[in-house]
């Protein structure tokens, strides 16, 4: 089944993406950014009408994006690495358009979860065709292209309930219960090295002779 598809019927989609819906705001809350593209279900309006969003406002590849370099403060990836194929060119191309201190939001099926057992043993077709990007190999390319990872959260747990934590948004701290992984990552901006415990300490010097 589509994915774009299947959060749109059933309960368990419905419930998973008023999950991410509100991950996604929590996230984004107290971020402030002037530019923002958001890769992956279109039809989820994440930035209220703040972001371009590929596949409906225009067509691009997520891995070659027509932006300069440091030019987007945002990037939203929902289920936008589900296959899995093209995870480190994404990585790359994200750190090259990101500004210095930009983030990067995304979510992605848990290929790792009980939920997979359960499709597998109902004999139901999982939402994402591919089943899903392991977190680890994400975070490995990710953090290879020189991302810091911020924040993780493991969403929509086994089994639901009628009424999830978190003013909606179902957490479980145990990855093997939950459908869903999101997670806020930085493009950290180089710092100062320390200077050499044989170098003279030209910082205090001076500041004693203020």
């Amino acid at each position: 089944m589509d994915g774009n598809v299947w959060f749109e019927h059933g309960r368990v989609g419905l419930f998973t993406a008023a999950c991410e819906r509100e991950f996604f705001r929590d996230a984004l809350r107290d971020m402030y950014f002037q530019t923002a593209l958001q890769l992956g279900l279109p039809q989820w309006d994440l930035t209220e009408g703040a972001a371009v969003r590929a596949g409906r406002d225009c067509m691009m590849a997520a891995e070659a994006l027509p932006f300069a370099a440091e030019s987007m403060d945002l990037l939203l990836l929902p289920h936008a690495l589900d296959d899995g194929e093209s995870c480190g060119a994404v990585a790359d191309e994200a750190y090259r358009v990101l500004a210095a201190e930009g983030r990067l939001v995304l979510s992605g099926f848990n290929p790792h979860s009980v939920w997979r057992l359960l499709y597998r043993i109902e004999r139901k077709p999982f939402p994402c065709e591919s089943g899903g990007l392991p977190f680890g190999r994400l975070k490995e390319a990710f953090e290879a292209a020189g991302f810091v990872f911020e924040r993780t959260e493991w969403l929509a747990g086994w089994p639901l309930h009628d009424t999830a934590d978190g003013g909606g948004r179902q957490v479980h701290g145990w990855p093997a219960t939950a459908l869903v992984y999101g997670a806020v990552l930085s493009k950290r901006q180089a710092g100062i090295r320390p200077l050499d415990d044989d170098y003279p300490n030209v910082v205090d010097g001076l500041a004693f002779g203020m």
